[in-house]
């Protein structure tokens, strides 16, 4: 299929990548400064937009609000939005500003759509008649797999045209019309710089991401004070993923107590999810001067990649430390050993936000911050026992070991006990430090 930029064409199937989802919120009408959650008529018509712009502007809100809840696409209803797009074609970049970024959105959701789909398809194929993942696969089975994915992946560059390149050619157009063109609202400026900057992040260009994290952030802080919490979580997605560390704290600051609460229990129900709660947590450690790594080597070394887990192991220096970690059983001291990895356990790095499934008994979701060789994680649970409440933590650091022919890691785990309700409040119950080394495998 032939990449077009500007052209408008149907696709049924998806892509697979890893990719973060960073969407800063839908485009709305607005009517004497009243934010209206859908799109009414008279608003619509009093905008100057014909009986088809209007039509158009309704079925793109009720998409990609549909999509942002994370609902399927709706097939029938992409083929009639690429149809229309299609007749429009050059004539889009005359629509009226929020229509332009409300079709961005579309494509930039259904894009991430065909993408979860298509990632949910190959994992179902690749454990056929394995639920568990954990039996080899014949040579037939693997090479169909490859196979596969090798399609899919072609497939992504014409998807990256329909959706993608397309969406970044309308905003790159409206970026560049006369100012009083654009809008008559902050709020819509805001939106235009966090839709280009999602897009800069499907499309992995780090010049791009810089470039738009500093427009969108600057955009929110003139409107912070009108900002909702869902706009605020989302402007802290992104300043995790372009690993601005100091905005991860002070947006986190404002959604701890309620938004990243619900985000970490989410996690702990789904461990592959990743927990914004201990990226927070970590983010606030290390602007604290804690965690022993450079915060700008973050922001400058943003990478795209999954590595799965061949193998982890532990190594406590004394007796006393091999009893006392709790996360780790059955250590010995002086020596390395393994725990179980989880099946299809990968290191998810995207952008700079790395996130995995800790190795062994406790299926715990760790999440972090990543360059291209360093990987930072943490991940907690609480334990209630009457009226005392014991948090466990784990902090996971790994660097590259450049002497490694076979993907090795190499670092070191801290495991701590501290009661966070209770009599002993406050206390450390206990802190152990472990040597840790995890082969990873690099996902082609």
């Amino acid at each position: 299929m032939r990449p077009v930029s500007r052209q408008w064409i149907g696709i049924g199937t998806g892509v697979v990548a890893v990719a973060a989802t960073v969407s800063l919120g839908v485009v709305v009408w607005r009517r004497r400064r009243r934010v209206v959650g859908g799109c009414e008529e008279a608003e619509l018509e009093s905008s100057g937009m014909d009986a088809a712009q209007i039509a158009l502007v309704k079925e793109l809100s009720a998409q990609v609000e549909s999509l942002g809840e994370g609902n399927e696409l709706n097939r029938k209803a992409e083929a009639a939005i690429l149809k229309k797009l299609q007749k429009l074609n050059d004539c889009v970049h005359k629509q009226h500003p929020a229509t332009r970024v409300l079709i961005a959105q579309y494509c930039l959701h259904a894009y991430q759509a065909h993408v979860k789909e298509a990632a949910d398809k190959l994992a179902a194929s690749a454990n056929a008649g394995d639920p568990s993942g954990i039996a080899m696969k014949s040579q037939e089975d693997a090479a169909s797999t490859r196979t596969q994915a090798e399609a899919l992946v072609k497939l992504q560059l014409s998807l990256r045209a329909t959706y993608l390149d397309s969406a970044w050619d309308i905003l790159e157009s409206l970026n560049s019309s006369p100012p009083h063109d654009l809008v008559e609202s902050s709020e819509l400026t805001s939106k235009l710089y966090s839709t280009q900057l999602d897009i800069a992040f499907m499309l992995q260009d780090v010049e791009k991401i810089t470039l738009w994290y500093e427009k969108a952030q600057s955009a929110l802080e003139a409107r912070l004070k009108e900002a909702d919490a869902r706009e605020i979580l989302m402007a802290f997605l992104a300043a995790a993923a372009c690993g601005r560390l100091n905005q991860v704290c002070k947006l986190g600051e404002r959604l701890k107590n309620n938004e990243l609460d619900g985000i970490h229990a989410g996690a702990m129900q789904d461990p592959t999810r990743v927990d914004y709660n201990s990226v927070y947590t970590l983010a606030l450690q290390l602007c604290a001067g804690r965690g022993g790594s450079s915060l700008a080597d973050f922001s400058r070394d943003l990478t795209w990649k999954a590595y799965r887990v061949k193998s982890a192991k532990f190594r406590p220096q004394v007796a006393a430390t091999a009893e006392a970690a709790v996360l780790r059983p059955n250590l010995k001291a002086g020596k390395f050993v393994s725990s179980e990895v989880h099946a299809n356990t990968h290191l998810v790095c995207s952008g700079a936000v790395a996130h995995c499934v800790n190795p062994g008994p406790v299926p715990l979701p760790l999440s972090g911050f990543c360059s291209r060789d360093d990987v930072l994680l943490f991940g907690y649970f609480d334990i209630v026992e009457g009226k005392e409440a014991i948090r466990v933590t784990n902090f996971l650091t790994l660097k590259r070991d450049a002497t490694s022919r076979n993907g090795r890691w190499i670092g070191k785990e801290l495991c701590s006990m501290i009661a966070v309700a209770g009599p002993r409040a406050g206390s450390k119950l206990s802190a152990v430090v472990l040597d840790a080394e995890l082969v990873l495998e690099e996902d082609s």
